[in-house]
């Protein structure tokens, strides 16, 4: 389903004398999907990024996140890439910044071991001593829906996104029926998604004991 859809479905659902660009639904939905992935506990897979690269620079602590970065994802760390060493993918242990800059374990630079996330910024200890390949796999934020697209959200749980975007408007209207029709919209829909979620999980549970053969 793309945007436009989306918002004729919303608008609809509203009364049909709705009018979507009076009513900012489009812009509203930007705003419903940022609601939406703030205050989700559990991460679905469609927001979850693919094994991701970047790069640190020599003589320096910091690493961008991702523009797209929302959170880390649970059992999901970074790695120092080596594709000259055995084992080329080493994991970094996760630490308390205030902890890791001053540990003697961490002192001076060389090869990462440890990181901690503050503000904007990975921070790598030892000091990287040259330019690592770092690799990450974390939550992201979903495509913004600026233009007529079919993004993440669209795709996998358009009926969550709908109803959280039509309780936005219909509280903005004033509108007391249509917002209970979205509230008990949305309480449908993050279930369905919920059980989609587990049941995901239960398969690759079953794949890695070894159900699937």
């Amino acid at each position: 389903m793309d945007r436009d859809t989306a918002v004729s479905v919303i608008a609809n659902r509203l009364g049909r004398r709705s009018d979507p660009a009076r009513l900012n639904i489009a812009t509203e939905m930007i705003v419903a999907q940022e609601r939406l992935e703030n205050e989700m506990e559990e991460i679905p897979w469609f927001l979850i990024s693919e094994k991701e690269e970047t790069a640190t620079t020599a003589n320096d602590e910091r690493v961008k996140l991702p523009d797209d970065f929302l959170k880390e994802v649970d059992d999901m760390f970074l790695w120092l890439y080596d594709a000259t060493a055995d084992d080329p993918e080493k994991e970094l242990e996760k630490g308390f910044y205030d902890d890791i800059v001053n540990s003697e374990r961490f002192t001076g630079s060389g090869a990462p071991k440890v990181y901690a996330i503050v503000g904007d910024y990975f921070r790598l200890r030892p000091i990287p001593d040259s330019n690592y390949t770092i690799k990450m796999i974390y939550a992201k934020r979903g495509t913004a829906l600026t233009s007529n697209i079919e993004n993440e959200w669209l795709k996998h749980a358009s009926e969550l996104l709908i109803a959280e975007t039509g309780m936005i408007v219909a509280e903005n209207v004033h509108n007391d029926k249509a917002y209970a029709r979205f509230s008990r919209d949305k309480m449908a829909a993050k279930t369905a998604l919920m059980k989609k979620m587990v049941a995901r999980q239960m398969a690759n549970q079953e794949l890695f004991m070894g159900g699937g053969e």
